[in-house]
């Protein structure tokens, strides 16, 4: 028998089939255990290692970087999957230096995440910043004007992409 899952991260597959052996009053063996697709990647987007070795040596050696280009995802594609908000290019440069995120630079925001919550912020270019955590419910956000509404928890831009735009206190 061939059974195919589709579950969230967190499932226990091996227990699900000593349980369906159990209920069928069966032997059940687990004969193979294959991941097919994991948030938006799947078999298609997998490489094998010799691959991946491939293309680092036709980078490292040849001076080819395209076939390792071809077969590296973009970090954007990762966080397909979070909420998300979009921040002017003043609110990037300021959360790539570790500032907490303030009203006034975002542009939009995805709407009911509640304080605590994690978000994916990109700029208006669709480039990653970074994940925040949420001080406020983004539903507040939306009323308000100023003020500070999340905390970076991981900042994937480098700091040197946008330009400071304010000035450090003395």
């Amino acid at each position: 028998m061939i059974a195919r899952v589709y579950c969230e991260a967190g499932t226990y597959i091996r227990t699900m089939a000593r349980d369906l052996g159990l209920l069928l009053n069966m032997k059940v063996q687990l004969k193979e255990l294959r991941r097919d697709s994991s948030g938006v990647f799947d078999l298609d987007d997998c490489v094998t290692l010799q691959e991946l070795a491939d293309a680092v040596w036709l980078w490292k050696d040849c001076g080819k970087p395209e076939a390792l280009l071809r077969i590296i995802h973009p970090i954007e594609k990762l966080m397909l999957d979070l909420p998300s908000a979009t921040v002017k290019d003043s609110a990037a440069a300021a959360l790539a230096h570790g500032a907490p995120l303030l009203r006034p630079g975002v542009v939009s925001i995805a709407s009911g995440v509640k304080a605590g919550k994690e978000i994916y912020v990109q700029t208006l270019k669709s480039e990653a910043v970074g994940v925040v955590c949420l001080t406020s419910d983004t539903d507040d956000i939306v009323s308000m004007k100023e003020g500070e509404i999340a905390r970076p928890s991981m900042v994937l831009m480098d700091g040197d992409v946008y330009p400071r735009r304010w000035k450090s206190p003395e």
